[in-house]
């Protein structure tokens, strides 16, 4: 049985990339056993999620003393393969450190990452640019894997104390919106807009609004009043994240780890685009017909109208012939 320990503290959306490949290697390589090395504020999820065994959580504010904590904790293990997934000076030094036969980094690696690693990985297939995806797959090809994905992500510890509202089962669709990201270029201005549009035409809708509520949009708050708008702003937990997509149709999303996510438990999202390029930062796999990717104009999101959003959603919804996701039909 190979012990495998994967170094990937952050961010979100490129630990959801990891741990895509590592459950292509878990699938792959019988009895393999996976361990992580994961951020403070990303372990929860890592914890709960079925392809991992067991979190070692990188207290990054800790400092040098937490540092090599961790870096102790680590070692009281021997591993058969640590990869580096992160690719930079600290992940690589751990990597470096810890007790294992094969250590194998990042061919990007950065911050003299390469130089640390014994080993790097090839590069992708279709070379440079890639998508995360794309640069984490050679790890599958250490273990004689094809590098393509096997199967979805399941999280059968997922925390479930979030409000019940949010995962309450509805006789018609209920959308999950993230109206963030980290980086402002990328968050759409019309999501409120989209949302009062939706909720307007899709009679028996209900969405689960993870973000800031726009003070100025009555018809929200009459739509909150009547129990189709909820406001979930800051009452998800990162590892609840996984309950309450399960429970939804959509997942409607800018590029950010929360639409990386979804793609990869295979619930439908309909990610936004502006500046960043979807061939290489998109839900996972390309051209999927399980999501859709809305680019706007010249990479302008000021210029993407909120109701031709919603039309390309009913029309997705329409075409959806599956029960367990239900489609999104006008009145």
């Amino acid at each position: 049985m190979p012990d495998i320990l994967v170094v990937k503290p952050s961010s979100f959306g490129d630990i959801v990339h990891g741990l895509q490949v590592a459950e292509t290697i878990r699938r792959g390589v019988p009895d393999a056993r996976i361990d992580w090395v994961a951020a403070s504020a990303f372990a929860p999820l890592v914890r709960a999620c079925a392809t991992v065994e067991r979190v070692h959580e990188f207290r990054r504010r800790g400092g040098v003393r937490a540092f090599f904590a961790l870096v102790r904790e680590v070692r009281r293990r021997r591993y058969d393969y640590v990869l580096d997934m992160q690719g930079l000076a600290r992940s690589a030094l751990l990597t470096r450190l810890a007790r294992g036969g094969v250590k194998i980094g990042r061919r990007d690696g950065r911050e003299g990452a390469r130089g640390l690693c014994p080993r790097v990985v090839d590069a992708p297939r279709g070379g440079w640019p890639a998508h995360a995806i794309e640069v984490l797959l050679p790890f599958a090809g250490v273990f004689g894997l094809e590098p393509q994905l096997r199967g979805r992500l399941e999280f059968p510890r997922a925390g479930r104390t979030c409000d019940a509202a949010f995962v309450a089962p509805t006789a018609g669709p209920t959308l999950v919106v993230f109206p963030e990201s980290r980086r402002v270029e990328k968050n759409w201005p019309g999501f409120a807009e989209f949302a009062e549009a939706l909720l307007e035409r899709v009679a028996d809708a209900r969405i689960v609004w993870s973000g800031r509520v726009p003070k100025n949009r009555a018809s929200l708050e009459a739509y909150r009043r009547g129990g189709r708008f909820i406001d979930a702003d800051g009452r998800i937990a990162l590892d609840e994240l996984p309950a309450v997509f399960a429970a939804a149709d959509w997942v409607l999303a800018n590029d950010s780890g929360p639409m990386h996510l979804a793609a990869a438990m295979d619930v439908r999202a309909l990610a936004v685009f502006g500046p960043t390029d979807p061939a290489r930062f998109g839900p996972w796999p390309p051209g999927s017909d399980r999501h859709r990717v809305v680019r706007a104009p010249g990479g302008d999101l000021s210029r993407l109208e909120p109701r031709e959003v919603v039309e390309i959603l009913l029309a997705a919804g329409s075409s959806d012939e599956r029960r367990s996701t239900r489609g999104v039909s006008p009145v």
